[in-house]
């Protein structure tokens, strides 16, 4: 008898979704990734990869699962790009970026 697999975290898109089952199956809990299901049945199958996707891992491995994510998000960091010196840009994109500052 096969396992059920449950949906463990529903994602924006298919490379974010992708992005969450390498880190289960990194920490060796086996994911798939698919289109999540709405209302209007299996729409998100027309609008593709852009569609939100689901994470689903098998139903005896979901508080793991569920474990690897809450950590991942302890461990990610927030960048404040208003506190990050990006240099300046090139001459031809300056001159660009000024002109439109002035019609601003």
């Amino acid at each position: 008898m096969a396992e059920k697999m449950v949906d463990l975290v529903t994602m924006a898109n298919e490379s974010e979704a992708r992005y969450i089952a390498s880190l289960l199956e990194a920490e060796g809990v086996p994911a798939s990734v698919g289109p999540a299901p709405n209302l209007a049945g299996s729409i998100s199958a027309y609008i593709g990869a852009g569609a939100p996707h689901v994470v689903r891992v098998m139903a005896d491995r979901y508080d793991e699962g569920q474990a690897i994510i809450n950590g991942a998000k302890e461990d990610s960091i927030d960048i404040d790009w208003d506190e990050i010196d990006v240099g300046q840009p090139e001459d031809e994109t300056a001159r660009e970026i000024a002109e439109r500052e002035d019609t601003v």
